[in-house]
């Protein structure tokens, strides 16, 4: 095998494993923006679940006494301790979240 073949046989495999990586880097992209959008659309969906059950925990509030309220905080506190840990923990981030810009 000569010179002149064995630097054609280097410039084709390199065009081949360079078109493979740009094929393999391209499906990547589409992987990766398939999966942006799962994700905005599962986003989407947890926050418009959020804002309802704001909105019927708003409506709790407003139409029970405060008896019942601390009763059933109470009892839910009770059921799902790591529930109603994590929840606190999530307000109290958004409360401080809320001073902080409130004071700029």
């Amino acid at each position: 095998m000569s010179h002149t073949d064995v630097a054609s046989n280097i410039a084709h495999a390199t065009e081949t494993a360079r078109e493979r990586v740009g094929d393999a880097m391209d499906r990547a992209g589409t992987r990766i923006s398939d999966g942006a959008d799962r994700v905005n659309e599962e986003m989407s969906k947890l926050t418009n679940r959020a804002a309802s059950a704001l909105a019927s925990g708003r409506e709790y509030v407003r139409t029970s006494d405060r008896g019942t309220v601390v009763t059933d905080a109470t009892r839910v506190l009770k059921r799902h301790p790591g529930k109603a840990m994590l929840a606190a923990a999530v307000i109290g981030f958004v409360v401080a979240r809320t001073l902080q810009r409130s004071e700029r």
